[in-house]
């Protein structure tokens, strides 16, 4: 049987004697300290290895994460190296070849020949632009006349494009109040507002690369004078105003 450890009386350091030795210094007089309590047994404790599923869910978490620091890494120096620009557009100038407003019963009907001059403005050094659609629609006291489009192309970098767009009204009915207020604006010659919306659809494009779809909107309002039997149409003033 091994020996039991006391320890000594005021020993800062709880030094402890066998059994023997404890039971020899009480003898002789000696200042010893009390006996300790017999210590409390404690198991081991065993962790628990993780499991399978966890160690999976783990790796699969930094793996996504890991791929979205690399995109997020690409698409940054992408954009150091290239510096994309929205390219611009403006409605440049408007020729009304006829203006024509017929009534019946009560009933309006425009007949008009209007043709647009836009310019497309690409800013990029190193990428092209490539265009789906460009759609101008024209509208009258909230009623649309109708719509003109300029089919796709390229656009190089650091290009300005000058495009043209043909509206053509055959009998485009307007509402009552509408061809009211337009009746009388003709009648009394005075000025006209138009209100003009560009819905630009595009890409950029980049060596092989080309970027996905985004849009570019262009309102402008217009004001002029209807034409008459001896004047052709004028515009006084247009104002643009871009939206994504």
């Amino acid at each position: 049987m091994s020996a039991q450890v006391y320890p000594f009386a005021g020993s800062p350091a709880m030094s402890y004697v066998p059994q023997q030795n404890y039971d020899k210094q009480k003898m002789n007089g000696a200042a010893v300290g009390p006996i300790p309590p017999p210590a409390t047994y404690r198991p081991p404790i065993h962790r628990q290895k993780p499991g399978c599923c966890r160690l999976f869910c783990s790796l699969l978490f930094c793996f996504f994460v890991t791929i979205l620091a690399l995109f997020g890494i690409t698409i940054l120096v992408m954009w150091l190296v290239l510096r994309p620009h929205v390219p611009s557009y403006s409605l440049q100038n408007i020729e009304f070849h006829s203006f024509n407003l017929t009534e019946q019963q009560n009933a309006y009907s425009l007949n008009s020949d209007v043709l647009y001059t836009l310019e497309a403005r690409n800013p990029n050094k190193r990428i092209g632009i490539q265009y789906d659609e460009i759609d101008i629609y024209t509208f009258y006291a909230g009623d649309e006349l109708g719509q003109s489009s300029i089919p796709a192309f390229y656009q190089g970098h650091r290009n300005t494009t000058i495009l043209t767009s043909e509206l053509r009204l055959v009998n485009a009915t307007l509402s009552q109040s509408a061809g009211t207020i337009l009746q009388s604006s003709i009648q009394s010659t005075t000025l006209v507002s138009l209100h003009i919306q560009v819905d630009v659809r595009a890409r950029m494009k980049f060596g092989s690369y080309t970027s996905f779809h985004f849009w570019v909107h262009s309102n402008c309002d217009v004001q002029f004078y209807p034409p008459t039997a001896t004047t052709p149409a004028s515009v006084t003033s247009k104002s643009c105003g871009h939206t994504r």
